[in-house]
């Protein structure tokens, strides 16, 4: 947690030894949360310098999460 913006990203190590679970078992937790509609997920990435040739333009970062509450029937 960075104290001075507030922000909170755990990374799945750190879920995986808190909650004693596997990788995949957190990654099954977190997409029923977004299938839910409690957690929403945002990809993130930067572009990258032209290079030569074929290839991806972007380099990924870690995903980004926002807890939410789902809509109302």
């Amino acid at each position: 947690m960075s104290y001075r913006s507030g922000r909170l990203a755990p990374t799945y190590g750190y879920l995986m030894q808190k909650l004693r679970r596997s990788k995949d078992a957190v990654r099954k937790v977190l997409l029923a949360l977004r299938e839910h509609g409690f957690l929403d997920r945002l990809g993130r990435h930067e572009a990258i310098e032209l290079v030569e040739g074929p290839g991806p333009r972007v380099r990924q970062f870690s995903n980004a999460y926002r807890l939410s509450l789902p809509a109302r029937r």
